[in-house]
């Protein structure tokens, strides 16, 4: 345990400087983005933030997915992994290390950027009998981002190189924005028709941090009356809550069990983990022609998703020759996904009825 707390010591004084920089920089982002306004409510003059959420969102999507990139990318070093893997410590422990200073970083970070928006919005208030609801939302926000960190770790991890580790978390958060914020899918049309809430409360299940944040502006909305809406008033957002942080327990216990199996010969290699571009590829030819073939039509979704489905094996593999295998994948991806993608309307349909 003391080689463990003078490792993690080690690490922390490495990157104090760095933690320094990204809070100082989180505070003043969020509070130059953050942008008042003024409305009236029973004769009082108000200020909300308009911009200042937004802010404070874009800094914790960048963090997750830099810092597992600057805190596990001596472990996706070939030339150093020997070395790193001598230490008097166990991989476990080596991990747990790098995995808390990160999350001491992010913490950090976005507290700053969190006191920020409250310095600004709240400066002119005279009544702040709302503030014991931003703190609830600051903790309940904590267990959020750790579940975030955790995922975006757990899929750096499973990569064997450093691009790949953040190719792996750029592409599943593209999948799940893409899932969010765009209207083009012809599944989404279909439950949207039978049920016109059913988008917001995908967003909600999918985003709930979000769906947090904007609790933050009904706070201000009622800071006068002193009442605390209640986020989770849907069984949607409930359901989001929990399932993230689900998510984040399971990776990061996988985090730890992929990185115990790393081998050593492998590292800077190709990665071949199930939760990179063995299976991101196959999902975003499902993604490709369900969002585009209604558009550009059949034939051009085809073509195009072929191209730049093709690109990513290229990229997977390190080369232009492709085994048998991947053609078979590739061709079969784009075989099977028009019959699912009519068997899941048809399904919808008559379950929607």
């Amino acid at each position: 345990m003391k080689t463990f707390g003078r490792y993690f010591w080690h690490r922390f004084s490495t990157t104090w400087l760095r933690l320094l920089i990204l809070s100082i920089f989180s505070f003043c982002f969020a509070l130059l983005c953050i942008d008042t306004s003024s409305y009236y409510y029973e004769g009082v003059t108000l200020l909300y933030s308009t911009y200042g959420h937004a802010s404070i969102l874009f800094i914790l999507f960048a963090l997750v997915i830099i810092m597992p990139a600057m805190e596990f990318k001596p472990f996706t070093s070939k030339r150093n992994i020997d070395a790193v893997f001598s230490f008097p410590l166990s991989r476990t422990k080596l991990l747990l290390a790098h995995y808390l200073n990160g999350l001491i970083h992010i913490f950090c970070a976005y507290t700053t950027s969190y006191l920020a928006l409250i310095y600004e919005t709240f400066s002119a208030f005279y009544n702040s009998s709302n503030y014991e609801y931003l703190l609830t939302i600051y903790f309940i926000s904590l267990s959020l981002i750790l579940a975030f960190y955790s995922f975006h770790s757990f899929l750096y991890v499973s990569a064997s190189n450093h691009i790949d580790g953040i190719f792996f978390q750029i592409i599943w958060t593209i999948f799940s924005i893409i899932s969010t914020f765009f209207s083009d899918s012809t599944l989404i049309n279909i439950l949207c028709e039978k049920n016109d809430k059913f988008y917001s409360n995908w967003f909600s299940v999918v985003m709930p941090l979000e769906e947090l944040f904007n609790s933050i502006d009904k706070i201000l909305r009622n800071s006068v009356k002193a009442e605390s809406p209640n986020f989770f008033n849907s069984a949607e957002i409930f359901f989001g809550y929990f399932f993230w942080i689900i998510l984040g327990v399971t990776a990061f216990i996988g985090m730890f069990l992929s990185f115990n199996r790393k081998k050593a010969e492998n590292i800077g290699g190709i990665s071949n983990s199930w939760f990179g571009y063995k299976v991101a590829i196959p999902v975003g030819i499902f993604m490709w022609i369900d969002l585009t073939f209604t558009t550009v039509g059949f034939a051009w979704s085809v073509i195009l998703g072929s191209i730049i489905a093709t690109s990513a094996y290229f990229v997977y593999r390190r080369s232009f020759k492709l085994p048998i295998y991947d053609w078979l994948i590739l061709a079969g991806s784009f075989v099977i996904t028009p019959w699912l993608l009519e068997f899941l309307r048809d399904l919808l349909t008559k379950i929607m009825k």
